[in-house]
């Protein structure tokens, strides 16, 4: 009965990389799609492609944080100049009356 829980469960997240468009580290053994037994190289490519994928997207986030953090600051930059740009103002429309 555990055996088949385990199972049950690889096949469920099986369905879920299908999903996501990775191959399936199954093959079947009877014609038909019968019983299904794991394909070892199959499975490695896909933890390989998973591992793959997250890299790459770990990657996107770091590199969308920089330039976040880049933004923040020119942002931060644009603020102090449009304040001394301000004062600046002020202070020659004071020196004009």
């Amino acid at each position: 009965m555990l055996l088949h829980a385990k199972f049950n469960c690889l096949w469920d997240r099986t369905k879920e990389l299908e999903s996501l468009g990775f191959t399936s580290p199954f093959w079947s053994v009877e014609e038909g799609g019968g019983a299904k037994d794991t394909d070892a190289v199959g499975l490695v490519n896909t933890t390989w492609e998973l591992v793959q994928s997250y890299r790459s997207c770990v990657k996107t986030i770091t590199d969308l944080e920089a330039k976040l953090q880049r933004v923040h600051c020119d942002a931060e930059r644009a603020v102090e100049r449009a304040g001394r740009a301000r004062d600046q103002l002020e202070a020659r429309q004071e020196g004009v009356h």
